[in-house]
This record gives C-alpha cells, sequence and structure tokens, in this order.
C-alpha cells in the first residue's frame, strides 16, 4: 500500500518524462477525423475476445483485439466524436452498438448492420451520449438521451427513453426547464439508477442552464426536482455513487465556471436524492472545467467511493465524498501553465500491486502526455510519457482492460491531429506487460463508469448475482404464491420483480436463496429479475409463468394538469389498449388506440385541454 507523503499541497514540478510503453500488437490504428471519445472494450460478436468500439468525428469503429477492422466496419456516421454505449438490447448473445450524432441516436449491430427502428428522431437533433440499463427491471433494456437542436430553440432539449424496438417508452419525450435565452442541451449521456431507493432506476440529465433534471422511468418527476443549480452551466454528464456511506445513490456533478469579478469559479455539486446538498458541499474551485465528468474510486479503501476532478488550469483534486475534505497531498497543482487537464479520467489498479491509480491524458503544447498517480500523488513508475504531434484536449478520457486476453493491463486512447480535426487520427492502446489485470481492481474504468454508459459506481470487488433457478416456475394470476429462487451472490435487502412487478415481500435465506411472493398478474411467461441493493442484478429470462383468470376489471386512475393526462391502472396483462376520444363525439365512438403495451402506465401530452377528453383501458 503507498503511504501518504505529505498533509500539504502538491505542487507538480516537472517530473521526468519516460519512455513510451510497448504497444499492444496491432496497434495504434489510424482513423479518418479526431477521435476524442473513449473507446468501449468488451467481446461485440461472441467469439470470446475483446474489441475496440470507438466514434470519430466522421465514422464509427468497430476493431478486433490486433487493430484490425472488424467485419462490416467502419460506418460513416458524423457528425461527432462521442462515446458509444454497447449492449445486447435482444438478447441474442451479440452486441448492439448506440452512438449519438447529428441525426439522433443510432444502433448498429455487431457486423455493422444497422439496428431495424433505428434512427429515428429529426435530423437536425443533435445527441451527445447515450445511456442503457433496465430501469423498470422487467429483463428489457431501455435507451435514453438527451438532444439539441440549433435550429428549433423553442423544441430544442428534450430527453428521450426508447424500447430495445426504437419506439419511444410510455410518457416520453421529456423536455427540461429552460430559463436562458438560447437552446437548451443536454450535454453528454444521463446517469441511471435508483436513488430514492424504491427499486426503480431514475434518468438524471444536466442541462446547460445549471439545471439537474431527475425523472422516473415513466417520465413522471422525482421529488425535488429539477433542481436548479447556482452554477455557470453545464457541459459535463452527472455521476452516481453512494459517497457518503448512507445506502443511497447521490448524484456528482460539475458546473462550468461561473464570472466572479475577472475569475472563473468552477462549482462541484454532491446532491441527495430529495435535490438537498451532502454535508460539505458544493466545493467552489480557482478555474473551470471542460466538458469532463467526474471519476470515482474508492482508492484508499474506506469501502465509499473518493471523487476525482481536474481542472483547465493545472489543478486535480480528490475528495471524500462524504465531508468534502482533500485526501492528504492533495490537490495537484502543475506549475506549467501549458499543462490542460480538462480531459477524461480512468480509475483502476494499473501497475499490478493491488492498489488504485489514477490515469489521465494531460495536453501539453499540442501534444499528449499520459499521467497515472498513486493516492499520495506521486507518480506511478512508467509515467509520464508523451506521443508528439497528437492532441488529447477535450478527451473523455481512456478505457483500463485487458484487450488481448493476455492477462496484463492495457489501455486505450484516441486523439486528436494537432493541427485539425478533420484530419486522420492514431488510436492508441498500450500495454503494461508486467501489471496483471484484476478486473475487481477496475473501479472506475472508462468514461461513465462502464460499457453501457450507466454512469453509476459500484464496488467492483462485489460480485453481481446470478439467477439459476426458480421453484416453482408457474402460479396463479393473483399473486401471494412463494417462490424459491435460486442462485449464487443473493445479498440482504435484494428485491425481486416479476415481469418488472416487483414482490412485494422477499426473504433473504442465504447467499444463495431468496423466497419471493408473486405480485398479482394477467396470464404471462415473465422475466424474473433480482437486483442487490448495489443495484447490480441478474435475469433469468421466460421463467415464471402466470396463470389463471384475473379478474379483468382494472383499476383506472386519471390526472388531468396543465396540458398532460396520466393513467395509472392495475393489472399485469401482456397487452393493454388505451382508447381517447373527446367528450362532444361519445355519441360516435372512439378514435383508433394511442397507445399498446403492456404497461400500466400512460402519459397523454400536449393536449390543448385535457378535460375535453375521455379514455378506455381495455
Amino acid at each position: 500500500m503507498k503511504k501518504f507523503l505529505s498533509l500539504f499541497i502538491y505542487f507538480a514540478l516537472a517530473p521526468i518524462v519516460v519512455a513510451e510503453p510497448p504497444f499492444v500488437p496491432g496497434w495504434p490504428v489510424l482513423v479518418d477525423s479526431s477521435a476524442l471519445s473513449s473507446p468501449a472494450i468488451l467481446d461485440i460478436d461472441g467469439d470470446g475476445k475483446n474489441e475496440v468500439i470507438l466514434k470519430s468525428l466522421f465514422s464509427a469503429y468497430a476493431f478486433k483485439n490486433n487493430g484490425i477492422n472488424v467485419l462490416g466496419w467502419p460506418n460513416q456516421l458524423c457528425c461527432g466524436d462521442y462515446a458509444a454505449a454497447v449492449a445486447d438490447i435482444d438478447n441474442d448473445g451479440l452486441a448492439e452498438i448506440f452512438i449519438g450524432s447529428k441525426g439522433g441516436v443510432y444502433a448498429f449491430h455487431s457486423n455493422g448492420s444497422l439496428v431495424y427502428g433505428w434512427p429515428n428522431l429529426d435530423p437536425e437533433d443533435n445527441v451527445f451520449g447515450v445511456a442503457i440499463d433496465d430501469l423498470n427491471h422487467d429483463g428489457i433494456l431501455e435507451i435514453s438521451a438527451g438532444t439539441w437542436d440549433g435550429q428549433d430553440q423553442e423544441n430544442s432539449g428534450k430527453h428521450y427513453l426508447w424500447e430495445p424496438s426504437g419506439e419511444l417508452y410510455p410518457g416520453w419525450p421529456k423536455k427540461g426547464k429552460k430559463i436562458s435565452p438560447w437552446s437548451l442541451l443536454f450535454y453528454g449521456p444521463p446517469a441511471l439508477g435508483d436513488i430514492d431507493g424504491d427499486g426503480y432506476s431514475e434518468i438524471i440529465a444536466a442541462t446547460t442552464d445549471s439545471i439537474i433534471e431527475v425523472w422516473n422511468y415513466d417520465g413522471s418527476k422525482a421529488n425535488g426536482f429539477p433542481k436548479e443549480l447556482d452554477a455557470g452551466g453545464i457541459t459535463a454528464a452527472p455521476v452516481l455513487g453512494d459517497v457518503d456511506g448512507d445506502g443511497k445513490l447521490e448524484i456528482i456533478i460539475i458546473t462550468e465556471g461561473k464570472i466572479y469579478g475577472n475569475e472563473f469559479k468552477a462549482k462541484v455539486f454532491v446532491i441527495n436524492e430529495d435535490g438537498s446538498f451532502v454535508s460539505g458541499w458544493p466545493k467552489e474551485l480557482d478555474h473551470h472545467v471542460n466538458n469532463e465528468e467526474a471519476a470515482l474510486g474508492d482508492v484508499d479503501n474506506d469501502g465509499k467511493p473518493e471523487i476525482f476532478v481536474s481542472l483547465l488550469n493545472q489543478i486535480a483534486y480528490l475528495w471524500n465524498g462524504e465531508d468534502g475534505s482533500s485526501l492528504p497531498g492533495w490537490p495537484i497543482i502543475f506549475q506549467d501553465p501549458a499543462k490542460a487537464l480538462g480531459t477524461g479520467t480512468a480509475i483502476g489498479d494499473i501497475d499490478g500491486d493491488g492498489e488504485q491509480e489514477i490515469l489521465k491524458p494531460i495536453e501539453y503544447y499540442g501534444y499528449l502526455e499520459m499521467y497515472a498517480w498513486n493516492i499520495d500523488t506521486s507518480i506511478v513508475e512508467g509515467f509520464p510519457f508523451s506521443h508528439l504531434g497528437e492532441s488529447v484536449a477535450n478527451s473523455q478520457g481512456p478505457t483500463i482492460a485487458d484487450l488481448n486476453g493476455d492477462g496484463k493491463v492495457d489501455y486505450c486512447q484516441g486523439s486528436e491531429d494537432s493541427s485539425s480535426s478533420f484530419n486522420p487520427a492514431y488510436v492508441y492502446c498500450w500495454t503494461h506487460y508486467y501489471a496483471q489485470y484484476n478486473p475487481t481492481k477496475m473501479e472506475w474504468p472508462t468514461f461513465h463508469h462502464d460499457a453501457k454508459r450507466t454512469g453509476r459506481y459500484h464496488n467492483p470487488t462485489v460480485p453481481p448475482p446470478i439467477i439459476t433457478d426458480l421453484e416453482p416456475k408457474k402460479g396463479s394470476t393473483e399473486g401471494g404464491e412463494m417462490v424459491k429462487i435460486i442462485g449464487q451472490n443473493f445479498k440482504a435487502g435484494a428485491n425481486v420483480f416479476f415481469g418488472g412487478v416487483k414482490s412485494p415481500h422477499v426473504f433473504f435465506i442465504s447467499n444463495n436463496e431468496l423466497i419471493a411472493q408473486t405480485p398479482k398478474r394477467k396470464p404471462a411467461l415473465v422475466n424474473v429479475v433480482v437486483v442487490n441493493l448495489d443495484q447490480q442484478y441478474a435475469v433469468l429470462r421466460d421463467s415464471y409463468e402466470f396463470i389463471g383468470n384475473l379478474n379483468d376489471n382494472i383499476l383506472l386512475q386519471i390526472n388531468k394538469q396543465n396540458n398532460e393526462a396520466v393513467l395509472t391502472w392495475q393489472g399485469g396483462a401482456p397487452l393493454y389498449k388505451v382508447l381517447r376520444g373527446k367528450l362532444q363525439d361519445v355519441s360516435t365512438g372512439l378514435s383508433e388506440p394511442v397507445f399498446l403495451s403492456h404497461r400500466m402506465i400512460f402519459h397523454d401530452s400536449q393536449l390543448n385541454n385535457p378535460d375535453s377528453y375521455f379514455y378506455i383501458v381495455q
């Protein structure tokens, strides 16, 4: 374990630049333009080997671990080099790649072909990041992103939630709160996680108007939000982590510098589930940031993640989340004003000593310098190194992985030609051949934490749950039956969901067994999902069948307010149909169905007069 060297601020003089480490065989590779997005590194085609997925300014790339293009790639896609979100959305064992760009969200199969139903936004919409997760725990992934339309200020700044098919999730899109006269935009992907402890995930997004928006998965607003921050704007993505040890996720967001006299003062906020600030926060900083999110990692092994932030003016901070105190020796202040720290950060054990290090590219006179610090602010052996001619300004940062399966630590970083972002640029993958790769020691290995870009921290030493079997596998639609769930890594306090409906009672028997009471549901074969308190989850697909004839009467509630009608009902049929009609047209019947879904909530938005409509749910 590294020892703390000082209780004083560490002034970084000019460390000796060392020899560049060896590249992973086949790397670097040349792409057509600026490639500052953070790579996603995982197996997308089911061959058991990792690929590297990366977006350049003009194209989307997928490389094999030896730097050769995956068959069907690259694909031209203009404009913007933003990190891809990658997940298997159709459960065929192969990953899909989602990329925000001009014209909306694009989705590709692992072979480079477009996924049916995507893209589906206006050609003028710009998307700066995508996130994917199962928000309501029905075993089906949802896709979330915000937009900016530079040509339409009135409608700019919508946030979307889609089904895997590309169809909008009920209740979406939502319009962000707008207070400035210019176009509203959501910069970067949202963060996805359960911040209020109800068992279902929320969507957390930040606008350039310094407003934190939090929506429940059904599109309703979370209590305490939107939250307007006293800041100079936000161009960073929010992230989530239980930084104070209270068992709930907090929102961590960095704001742009606000002008005070002739000075910029950025702020870092840590926000509770009700919109209040955690004690000791926010922190006012001495300069401003640019497009950089916070990185979280338990670098001091106290069981709670610390918060790393760096500024454009050569200052890097590391704080305890619970009270905002600096760790010994931090912040680091670079004496050379040419060193710009406005880039993304990865946290993990990169030298094989069992401790966390902070890996960060730095812009220096138009070329790349790669730094790595120990917790005590000392430089990791083998760093810093430089690569002439390549810029990393505004990079989303590196990704740490075992790229080629040799058991060693590798990390990949895109770049930009120093003279123009339109010129070809390199993607680098280096190896620390002496360092053993350990996935349980990778706290924040890539931009927005993971390849799905959830932005949600969890302790990597704690394995996710696994479901292997159920007993029994079918039961009454009336619910109330006890189901034994067999598997591994279950934790006390876990929630169980049957087709997205939460079990009313879950009993923790052991790490290998739970007993869950079934909820009421209409006949259907459903997925069963176990969610531990750290929000890691397991899915057993098509594993429980509700049989019988549940009462067909539907309890319907309608809440009409402003220009929106919100319908909720109880049930659980495989499919519901919502019909809408105008009161003056009752005698002539209803219009065509406005909504078809198995979900039990429907938002009818943008109505001129909600009270003039009536609804029937069948």
